[in-house]
C-alpha cells in the first residue's frame, strides 16, 4: 500500500496507509523530507487531525516546512465540500522556531498561541530547541496585542510611548519587523509576524487611514480597516507561561515528540516507514498502540 495518483498525477498517501493512525504520539523513522511532508498532509487532510511535527533540528524543520508548503501550492484544488481548500490549508501551516530575540519569530509564536486559543486546525512544524521556549498560557496572549482601527482615537504620545515600552525601535524609516518611525501625524511600523509594514495616518488623535506599504519603495500598497501591534517579548505574561505542548488539544498527533514532558493524555504509537519505492516517496505505515 503506497502512493496514490489522481488524474493529474499528483502524489497522495493512499487511505489504507493511514488506517489505524489516531491521536497520540508517534515516531517516524528516517525518511526523505518530501515523504514526511506528504504523510503530514495526509494525516491533516485525510484524518482531519491537528499535527505537531518535531524535526530533528532547525535545518530539517525549515526544509520540512518548506516542503509541506510546496506540496500545498502544487496540489490541484479539491472540489469536495468535505475537504479543506488549499488556501485554507496554507493558513494552518505554522513554523514554531527557536526564539533568539527575533521580532519576526516572536510574532510567529504569538500567532500560534492565538490560533490554538481559537481552536483552529493546524500543522505546526518545530524542533526540540524551539520547544524549550515557553509561551503565554491560554488567554494571556491577548494582553500582548494592541489593536488599532479606523476612526479610533489614540493620543500619539501615549501610543508611541506604549510601543517603545513594548520593544519597538524608532528610527527614520522602517525596514524590518519591530521597527517604527514617526513623522508628524504619520506613524510607520512593522508588527512582528506581519508580512508587510503598516502606515497609520492621524488627524489629530483620530486614525484617518491605515495602509500596508512596501518596505523597499516606502510606497503605500493597500488599505486595511485595522492592525494588531504585538509586544516584542513575553514579559507581560510574568510566570503565566507554559510549554507549547500544554496548549495542544487532546486529539493532536505528535510526531517525534521529545522524550520528556509528554502530556499524560496521549497514548504512544510505534510507527515506521518502509520506503521500498523511494523515487515515488511511497510509504508503508505500520502502527501499533502500546498497551500500558
Amino acid at each position: 500500500m503506497t502512493l496514490g495518483f489522481g488524474k493529474t498525477s499528483t502524489p497522495r498517501v493512499d487511505e489504507a496507509v493511514l488506517k489505524g493512525v489516531s491521536s497520540g504520539t508517534a515516531q517516524v523513522a528516517d525518511a526523505p523530507i518530501s515523504a514526511q511532508a506528504l504523510f503530514c498532509l495526509g494525516i491533516f487532510q485525510g484524518l482531519e487531525l491537528p499535527v505537531l511535527w518535531v524535526a530533528a533540528d532547525a535545518r530539517e524543520m525549515e526544509r520540512l516546512h518548506e516542503s509541506i508548503c510546496t506540496l500545498v501550492d502544487a496540489t490541484p484544488p479539491s472540489h469536495s465540500p468535505h475537504k479543506k481548500s488549499d488556501e485554507g490549508i496554507a493558513s494552518t501551516i505554522q513554523l514554531f522556531q527557536p526564539l533568539e530575540k527575533d521580532p519576526a519569530v516572536f510574532g510567529e509564536h504569538l500567532r500560534i498561541v492565538q490560533q490554538l486559543a481559537e481552536k483552529k486546525p493546524f500543522i505546526i512544524v518545530t524542533c526540540p530547541q524551539a520547544l524549550e521556549t515557553e509561551v503565554p498560557m491560554a488567554g494571556k496572549s491577548e494582553q500582548a496585542v494592541r489593536t488599532l482601527s479606523l476612526g479610533e482615537e489614540h493620543p500619539l504620545d501615549e501610543l508611541t510611548g506604549w510601543m517603545s515600552g513594548a520593544g519597538y525601535e524608532f528610527g527614520v524609516e522602517v525596514y524590518t519587523q519591530g521597527e517604527a518611525a514617526l513623522r508628524g501625524g504619520i506613524l510607520d511600523c512593522w508588527p512582528p509576524g506581519a508580512p508587510r509594514p503598516v502606515r497609520i495616518e492621524f488627524f489629530g488623535n483620530e486614525i484617518d487611514s491605515i495602509r500596508l506599504f512596501d518596505d523597499q519603495t516606502q510606497c503605500s500598497i493597500e488599505k486595511t480597516e485595522s492592525i494588531k501591534l504585538p509586544q516584542l517579548d513575553f514579559g507581560f505574561a510574568g510566570n503565566d507561561t507554559c510549554p507549547l505542548t500544554d496548549l495542544l488539544p487532546e486529539n493532536t498527533l505528535l510526531i517525534n515528540p521529545p522524550s520528556t514532558g509528554r502530556p499524560s493524555a496521549y497514548h504512544s504509537l510505534e510507527t515506521g516507514f518502509d520506503f521500498f519505492c523511494t523515487d515515488l516517496f511511497a510509504p508503508s505505515l505500520y502502527t501499533t498502540t502500546k498497551v500500558a
